[in-house]
């Protein structure tokens, strides 16, 4: 009976056991309680243990590879061999296995041993299951750390919400219910202030077109795609919205803006380049017919003014000048439209062309006689190139206006080191004063030399004329 209490015993310890190689020992260690025991041994889920001395080969009593329906007495050199199975309905775990003296000796315990057997499978079932479940839960773990760890370093922005609708069923609002690092980044949103609030609550200016199209969504489950603007936030986003349940939907979003700004450069740029094509074909257009024209008919003038026994009055002779100075003006002035039209840079065009231009399209326009001297190579700055020959065209401009002048002077005097410009007329003059509102040419004249580091003065009074002076020299200070 002391045995029986010791088999019942162990019972309660099984559960206790780390793993198959503790049960296994254990198992061979208590079957040694037997009476009349040479060896025991045991072979659970691969782990084996032996207690005693078996003699011959322990494998050569093919007690781990034979098939068992329940305990069998095998023979052995040494005496007689109990082997009972150890398994369970979900799955064998091996053998437990005794050599005794004499098989009378434990006739009467193989009952509970089988029990014992029972137990041990039982026990390791139990330990399986568990190690299966801390798996598994160990598995879930990783992969929601995992699913952690993406979602917050995933680049685009990523919200979970829940819509909200009235007593209709139409979406009037929607809740934050999740929202990763890249949304607050996209939003200026802080994750942390508006999870578990709504939209409008965050948002109260929020155009209600986001709600419809979201409640759209969340409460229809068909995903969209699309691209829009937020006036609230300032961004544009392209946004991917899908229903991972009925009544939530979620957003996969990416902040556009700088794309879309460099689309609408890019729009921009070629709506300049056409509109500069179109110039460029006017200009080809208005050279080949406009300019030809005007060129032949300054020609012909030209040269019926100085013919020497030309037969005509003296107001027909007036007419033929005045018809020579109107097409050189024209010529002048078409000239410099087509270097406008075609967009060349005017840095580019020497400054005495420029110069010219400007002196015979103002001659033509009214009855002042302009003289135009240029002394030097005319290599300029290039902000001084444009100063001058903007400055020179205002000047020419106030002369043909207001000055109501007999003769006028443009004299340009450059070197590599100092450039003045002159630009003079005999006429009424002004009081040049302080520049207000309705002198907008001087201030202009006086910005651009600024600009080009020189020196303006503008000396006049009325009655005397008009003289505007441009100086400028390594090192001048601007100043007007």
């Amino acid at each position: 009976m002391e045995v029986l209490g010791q088999l019942l015993a162990v019972h309660n310890v099984l559960q206790l056991l780390a793993g198959p190689q503790q049960t296994a020992e254990f198992a061979a260690h208590t079957l040694r309680i037997l009476p009349e025991t040479r060896a025991t041994g045991s072979v659970l889920d691969d782990c084996e243990a032996r207690e005693g001395t078996w003699g011959s080969a322990w494998e050569a009593t093919e007690l781990v590879d034979s098939s068992l329906a329940g305990p069998e007495w095998r023979l052995h050199p040494s005496g007689d061999v109990l082997v009972i199975p150890v398994g369970s309905v979900l799955r064998e775990h091996g053998r437990l296995v005794v050599l005794v003296e004499r098989r009378a000796a434990i006739e009467f315990y193989v009952p509970f041993l089988s029990n014992f057997a029972s137990a041990l499978a039982l026990a390791l079932d139990s330990r399986r299951h568990q190690a299966e479940l801390e798996a598994a839960s160990e598995r879930l773990r990783l992969s929601e750390q995992r699913y952690r760890q993406l979602f917050s370093r995933m680049t685009p922005g990523f919200a979970l919400h829940e819509i909200i609708t009235d007593d209709d069923g139409i979406a009037i609002d929607y809740r934050f219910l999740e929202a990763n690092a890249a949304f607050e980044k996209m939003t200026g949103l802080h994750v942390g202030e508006i999870l578990g609030r709504t939209v409008l609550e965050v948002l109260p200016g929020l155009e209600h077109s986001w709600i419809e199209r979201y409640g759209t969504v969340a409460l229809g489950g068909e995903a969209i795609e699309f691209d829009d603007f937020s006036a609230l936030l300032g961004r544009h986003y392209s946004i991917v919205a899908y229903s991972p349940e009925p009544g939530r939907f979620a957003t996969i979003f990416t902040d556009i803006t700088e794309r879309k700004i460099t689309e609408d450069v890019l729009r921009e740029s070629e709506r300049a380049a056409a509109a500069q094509e179109e110039r460029s074909r006017l200009a080809r257009d208005l050279h080949d017919s406009v300019t030809q024209a005007l060129f032949a008919v300054s020609l012909r003038a030209e040269s019926l003014t100085q013919a020497d026994a030309l037969d005509v009055s003296p107001a027909v002779a007036g007419a033929l000048q005045e018809v020579r100075l109107l097409s050189r003006g024209a010529l002048a002035q078409m000239r410099t439209m087509l270097l406008e039209l075609r967009g060349d840079p005017l840095d580019q065009v020497p400054i005495r062309q420029l110069l010219r231009n400007a002196v015979e399209a103002t001659e033509s326009r009214v009855g002042t006689a302009l003289k135009l001297t240029i002394d030097g190579d005319g290599q300029l700055p290039t902000s001084l190139h444009m100063a001058v020959y903007r400055i020179t065209q205002e000047a020419l401009n106030n002369v043909a206006r207001h000055a109501e002048a007999r003769n006028a002077w443009v004299d340009l005097k450059s070197s590599s080191s100092r450039v003045r410009l002159s630009v003079s007329d005999d006429g009424r003059g002004f009081d040049p004063g302080p520049v207000g509102p309705t002198h907008l040419g001087l201030r202009s004249m006086r910005e651009r030399a600024a600009e080009a580091g020189a020196r303006l003065r503008i000396d006049s009074s009325p009655g005397n004329g008009t003289r505007i002076h441009l100086d400028w020299s390594d090192g001048t200070p601007a100043g007007g």
